[in-house]
């Protein structure tokens, strides 16, 4: 359902006394907060609020589409997306603060100014807003699927026996189960921690989701009522008969909100995408160019030419934001594949923030060099905990008993949901200068296509011969070699534009222009038979378009 509408004035007014997400210390907002945070930010003549989907559950999906200058022609553009998953319901105020930065720095910013007078930016804050707004509701749980339920322990009953708050806490944890074959052990230095097993623990512990048998088939949680990720959802690497992924290949309203909008805008060029998934940490050397395609489930090697890019774009990226990057990640059915493997775009994964996971090493100093100690150490679970609470984080329930119907004395707790996935509020600040600084850099990244020369020589009798020149002003080449593979971008097209009763005598009717290099250039020719003036248009979908008139050059 809608909101109640409201006068425009009467807006203005609600939006002029509220705090920016960085007064209010926090990028983590539900819906409302969200959708005023937005509609602050289309106060801006630079922004436009567009429509992309509705959700499952019937929420908005919405973009911002931010331009200066003249923006009427088509220009390079670049996707920035966030708020794909429950556990990074966080970045959406991350990226709408990115835009926010943005139409407040224009005036003042050379930089910005540029990006913004040359380029368009999409900001889609929050993809899947049914599985941020769940970060919000009670009982607190994580809560990635929001698809219908299945049928996971095939009794012909859809979701019957999910995980619930059977303590009353208002958090839906983990149950540890005493089991002689537990999987399960406690971290000798902070037993709060479980770890796998190692050795000849005294006690094992078996996890389980904190819930009860209520279909009573002997198993405890095991059919929550969702079970479809919307991140998972998509066609490149989609994980057939895999509850998680879906009946099919966009089967939920959200990844195919997001296809629709991909496909409807081509003139992007670039697609950032927040989440937990990382390809800007570790760069893979690729495979060469000419390799032959493989279909396979785990995704393909980049080319050799594309991950040479992607790491000098990964390197800048650390240094502007001192982000050493998080894990790589499962990447099957997600946004960023498809939108790489299918579209043949330029996509950087991102994952703006993890737990520094360095091993501390007090005692490193007090033995003898070669001498090993037998002293244990914590657990890089042990150590993410130690580390959220030196910084006022309550990142772990602790282990209460509980007397379960069924699998009798247990205990409940463990790490508190979305701890270790959301920033403490002391650093938000710091990540939103870092990605505000990568994201400005990229404009003179973008494949920027531009008629450099454009003349003609008479040639007699009539004759003209006609040369263009067209260049490549961004550092990107027009294609990468996987999108020269996809094919699913227009190539460049350079046409003449002949006065009435003129005629092309040689050369095609219009150049394509399938390839050309970061800051390389493209002669063209042709012989007509016309009175000048002779017009030149160059139009690409993704690179620019231009139109100018020929200049007579001696012979």
């Amino acid at each position: 359902m809608l909101p109640t509408p409201i006068s425009c004035v009467a807006l203005l007014a609600l939006l002029s006394t509220l705090p920016t997400g960085e007064e209010q210390g926090a990028f983590l907002q539900d819906d409302k907060a969200l959708g005023l945070a937005l509609a602050r930010v289309t106060q801006s003549d630079l922004a436009t609020r567009l429509a992309v989907g509705e959700s499952r559950q019937g929420r908005r999906i919405e973009a911002l589409r931010m331009a200066g200058g003249e923006a009427s022609e088509p220009r390079p553009a670049v996707l920035i997306v966030g708020g794909l998953e429950c556990a990074e319901a966080w970045n959406s105020g991350l990226v709408l603060g990115l835009a926010r930065r943005l139409t407040e720095e224009y005036a003042q910013d050379e930089a910005v100014r540029d990006l913004l007078d040359s380029t368009t930016l999409y900001f889609i804050p929050r993809a899947n807003p049914d599985a941020c707004q769940a970060r919000f509701e009670k009982p607190l749980a994580e809560k990635p699927a929001t698809g219908p339920g299945g049928d996971e322990d095939r009794d012909a009953r859809r979701g019957e026996d999910g995980p619930e708050d059977i303590n009353g806490d208002d958090v839906i944890a983990w149950m540890r189960v005493p089991d002689p074959s537990g999987e399960w052990m406690a971290d000798a230095l902070d037993p709060r921690v479980l770890i796998p097993v190692e050795g000849h623990p005294t006690q094992r512990w078996r996890l389980v989701p904190e819930g009860l048998d209520s279909d009573g088939d002997g198993k405890v949680a095991e059919d929550p009522p969702l079970d479809v990720e919307v991140d998972r959802n998509f066609p490149a690497g989609f994980e057939e008969h895999t509850p998680r992924a879906g009946a099919y290949a966009t089967s939920e309203p959200e990844s195919r909100a997001l296809c629709d909008f991909v496909l409807a805008h081509p003139d992007i060029q670039m697609v950032l995408v927040y989440g937990s998934r990382d390809n800007l940490a570790s760069v893979p050397e690729g495979v060469p160019d000419d390799a032959p395609d493989v279909q396979r489930l785990p995704p393909p090697p980049p080319r050799q030419s594309d991950a040479a890019i992607l790491r000098e774009l990964a390197q800048r990226y650390k240094k502007l934001t001192g982000d050493e990057g998080g894990e790589r990640g499962d990447d099957s059915g997600t946004f960023a594949r498809w939108c790489s493997e299918h579209r043949g775009l330029w996509t950087l994964a991102i994952d703006p923030w993890s737990i520094p996971d360095k091993e501390e090493a007090e005692d490193s100093g007090s033995k003898p060099a070669g001498e090993e100690t037998s002293a244990p150490r914590l657990s890089r679970q042990a150590r993410h905990l130690a580390w959220l609470e030196a910084r006022g984080v309550e990142a772990h329930l602790g282990w209460e008993a509980f007397a379960h119907p069924t699998l009798g004395a247990v205990e409940i707790g463990g790490p508190r949901p979305y701890a270790e996935s959301e920033p403490p509020p002391g650093q938000q600040d710091g990540l939103l200068q870092g990605q505000r600084d990568f994201l400005v850099s990229l404009g003179a990244d973008l494949a920027r296509l531009e008629i450099r020369e454009a003349s003609y020589r008479r040639l007699g009798g009539g004759l003209l011969e006609v040369r263009v020149t067209v260049g490549n002003g961004g550092r990107l080449p027009l294609f990468g070699v996987w999108a020269r593979r996809t094919r699913t971008t227009r190539p460049a097209r350079v046409e003449l534009v002949l006065p009435e009763g003129g005629e092309r005598l040689a050369g095609p009717p219009f150049e394509r222009i399938e390839e050309l290099d970061g800051g390389a250039e493209k002669e063209l020719r042709w012989l007509v038979k016309a009175s000048p003036p002779i017009g030149v248009r160059l139009e690409s979908d993704h690179a620019g378009r231009e139109r100018t008139t020929c200049t007579e050059v001696e012979r």
